[in-house]
């Protein structure tokens, strides 16, 4: 199965309703802009951003006459499609995972965290506890309400705005999902923190040692 591409994900034909093409080098419409994930560290800038002109995929610095629309879409990452004024509605269409998915979290050696920012690659929603990211082995569990080993960061897109911060910090304590700033006793667990359309940024603490490499798996359930 190959990969989405800008020029598959976002067709010259969707233009007007999946995205607002640009009028200029200067004037974008809808800009798409990629997350860093092969950077060490946390609040990463963007790797990339790219808009529509004159019937292509154009990427920001580099030459407008250069088309990007053969650039690959991460499956287990995200972006983020930044629209100037104009609504749009993006569909996609494929075939729904049945088979487990198995998304790369990274941790730094030492005490440096490190953000993933990543999406789960199922066309439904899905709680906290359902996600299996702590039954993995990938989202360690916190030794106390203060002091976090690794966090999951969610944002809320019905905000307006850009570089938004996350809405919402999750962190797993004493055998349940918690978050910042309710009561350590209360369980978030039956949250449906992952929804299609929506990514989330996991931030895996330092290991102490070298750095490594977590899987998190999930296995699709039937609807």
């Amino acid at each position: 199965i190959p990969y989405w591409t800008l020029g598959t994900l976002y067709p010259a034909a969707e233009a007007g309703t999946a995205f607002t093409a640009s009028s200029s080098e200067s004037a974008h419409g809808t800009e798409l802009v990629f997350p860093d994930l092969t950077s060490p560290g946390i609040n990463l800038p963007a790797s990339a951003t790219f808009y529509f002109l004159s019937g292509a995929w154009r990427k920001t610095g580099q030459s407008a006459s250069t088309s990007f629309d053969s650039t690959v879409v991460a499956p287990d990452s995200y972006l983020i499609q930044r629209n100037q004024g104009t609504a749009t509605k993006v569909s996609v269409y494929g075939r729904v995972p049945r088979s487990v998915i198995s998304t790369v979290l990274n941790a730094n050696g030492g005490t440096a965290r490190q953000d993933n920012p990543v999406a789960l690659a199922f066309p439904g929603t899905v709680t906290l506890d359902a996600s299996n990211l702590v039954g993995s082995g990938a989202f360690r569990t916190s030794p106390s309400a203060i002091l976090h080993t690794d966090e999951l960061y969610v944002f809320d897109n019905a905000a307006t705005g850009i570089k938004k911060a996350a809405a919402t910090v999750y962190y797993h304590y004493n055998g349940a999902w918690r978050k910042v700033g309710a009561p350590s006793t209360s369980d978030f667990g039956t949250t449906a923190v992952f929804a299609p359309g929506t990514g989330v940024i996991v931030r895996k603490s330092g290991t102490g040692t070298t750095a490594a490499t977590a899987y998190w798996t999930y296995t699709p359930t039937a609807n």
